[in-house]
């Protein structure tokens, strides 16, 4: 299932345009799948099943989940399928849901927290054992005989003209974002020596790559930002692909250290691996 566009919607201080958000569609596989490759959603439910998790997804059935989310405006599933380009749903924006008064209860709905109030103390962590309290620690794959080897954060996310690792093929998205780049600070970069558009390597505990430097004044002087998903190429334009392992490509996956990961989330060091960046030259 695929929902409309999300494209952001421009200021306006009339009634805004909910048509784009409001757009549900089946996004139909345009071939069948080779060998054992499945879809995210299909490995997901299956993962929450074998974790314990299938009351909470639909016991691994994705047809259900889907029609459960359909059924709240009515639809199923079947009438999907029978309608090609989708079904569009009038749709009301509400800005402060948690003023609202329940029908039962007659009181305020609140936040969707289990105190009902916008939780800075969070109760859910509490009750799971864990700090229930933000507060900063230190990456703990900066050691301290990491520190002058190793003295900026790597932060990662994907670029607008993409899909994640998909779509570089294609010419006129490739004209957007012609190569991988790396996002650094004019200071950071003038201390290595580097140039805005000439070739860096990116270098941490786990390796090296090779990116397109990109000065923004924004970003703090001791993080570099890079983007995922670098492999394909573009014949049209005659841009080269990438080997996704190598350290003279540009996928981040090989200098990402995931023997450390977040004890609450599971998760990868994405957005603050120890790292430098050197000067490669144009």
């Amino acid at each position: 299932m695929k929902p409309g566009n999300y494209r952001r919607s421009p200021p306006c201080f009339g009634k805004m345009d909910w048509r784009d958000k409001g757009h549900v569609q089946i996004r139909r596989a345009a071939v069948v799948p080779e060998f054992e490759r499945r879809s995210d959603i299909d490995v997901m439910f299956d993962l929450a099943v074998r974790l314990g998790l299938g009351d909470a997804f639909f016991q691994g059935n994705v047809e259900a989940g889907l029609h459960d989310m359909l059924s709240r405006l009515g639809r199923t599933m079947e009438d999907l399928r029978q309608e090609p380009n989708g079904l569009s749903f009038e749709l009301e924006p509400t800005y402060t849901k948690y003023p609202q008064q329940d029908s039962e209860s007659g009181c305020r709905t609140g936040f969707n927290t289990p105190s009902r109030l916008f939780e800075i103390y969070s109760l859910t962590l509490a009750n799971h054992g864990y700090d229930p309290l933000p507060r900063y620690d230190e990456p703990k794959e900066r050691t301290r005989a990491d520190r002058d080897k190793y003295p900026l954060l790597l932060t990662s996310g994907k670029s607008a003209a993409y899909t994640h690792g998909s779509y570089r093929s294609i010419p006129s998205l490739r004209r957007e974002v012609p190569e991988p780049i790396l996002q650094m600070h004019p200071d950071t970069a003038k201390q290595r020596h580097i140039a805005d558009g000439e070739w860096a390597a990116l270098c941490t505990p786990a390796g090296s790559i090779r990116l397109r430097a990109k000065l923004d004044e924004h970003l703090h002087p001791e993080v570099v930002a890079g983007e995922d998903g670098w492999w394909q190429g573009c014949v049209e334009l005659d841009l080269p692909e990438y080997d996704p392992l190598s350290s003279a490509g540009g996928n981040l996956n090989p200098v990402i250290d995931d023997r450390l990961i977040d004890p609450l989330s599971g998760s990868s060091p994405m957005r603050g691996q120890p790292c430098d960046v050197r000067k490669l030259g144009s």
